[in-house]
């Protein structure tokens, strides 16, 4: 729901047949942004609380019943779009049956949240510091400390890097930051030859029929550029990603993608599949 940032519920009467009735089932609810927390027969059987992770909830057995069963699903918008994902797997299912659960749903606003003040984050006429909230990840040195630094020690075969999401507003600078953390990883690791593998970003947004700009598109020019950097490789990527969906799903052909490169030499397996070939520079 637009603009609504606060909880929705969501209600249908699902009719299942004769075959599903007390029997273990899983559901599969898409994408909801942000949280959720699914119902069936005013039983809770599972919930998320933030956007990115696909809903696919466990059903208990004697559950279900034949006939009609109340799906109640509460979402929790916390800004901008929420609700259901669209062009998502949406149904429940057994070893033997599958029920959609696309279709009209009744729904009930249960809460709007007050609206955030953001005025109140500006510096005030003595101008003095506004007070900054604190994102861990964005610290100066925390990633480092926390996730490079407890591994120095560690003899290390080659490294996997998958990022560039949230550097696609500067595109054209991405290829310096590659050559400043390969650089960087191979003098903390003490291994100046350590071979670097890392994925182009995948498509991603609804497509555009006529040309147009693109930063993701200029991002992955970066990346290709990039390869200039002595034993390093990109998995091309750009046929594996979901319009809907900046965390693709599709997690198992992206891992293949880098079990076909042997990291001590850099070269592609013969075997490869053309399609998702891997751009080698040594």
């Amino acid at each position: 729901m637009k603009d609504l940032n606060g909880v929705v519920w969501y209600r249908r009467e699902i009719e299942l047949p004769q075959t599903m009735a007390s029997q273990a089932a899983t559901v599969f609810l898409g994408r909801i942004v942000d949280a959720d927390e699914l119902y069936i027969n005013g039983t809770k059987v599972g919930n998320t609380t933030y956007q990115y992770p696909q809903r696919r909830y466990d059903v208990p057995a004697n559950l279900l019943k034949a006939g009609n069963n109340i799906f109640v699903v509460r979402v929790t918008n916390n800004n901008g779009k929420g609700g259901f994902v669209p062009d998502k797997p949406y149904y429940i299912f057994t070893n033997k049956d599958t029920v959609d659960l696309k279709g009209y749903w009744q729904y009930k606003v249960g809460e709007v949240f007050a609206p955030v003040d953001f005025s109140a984050f500006a510096r005030n006429n003595n101008n003095e510091p506004r007070p900054r909230r604190i994102n861990p990840q964005n610290e100066p040195s925390s990633l480092y400390n926390a996730m490079v630094a407890p591994y120095k020690q560690l003899p290390m075969k080659g490294i996997l890097w998958y990022q560039g999401e949230s550097n696609a507003g500067q595109p054209k600078v991405y290829e310096d930051y590659m050559h400043a953390l390969v650089n960087g990883w191979r003098a903390v690791f003490n291994a100046p030859n350590i071979p670097v593998i890392y994925a182009q970003l995948p498509n991603f947004m609804e497509v555009s029929y006529s040309p147009t700009e693109s930063n993701w598109a200029a991002l992955r020019e970066s990346q290709l550029k990039a390869l200039r950097i002595p034993n390093t490789a990109m998995t091309v990527n750009i046929d594996l990603g979901e319009w809907n969906d900046i965390h693709p799903d599709n997690k198992k052909t992206w891992a293949n993608a880098w079990r076909w490169l042997d990291s001590s030499s850099l070269t592609a397996r013969t075997s490869f599949i053309p399609v998702h070939y891997i751009k080698i520079i040594s």
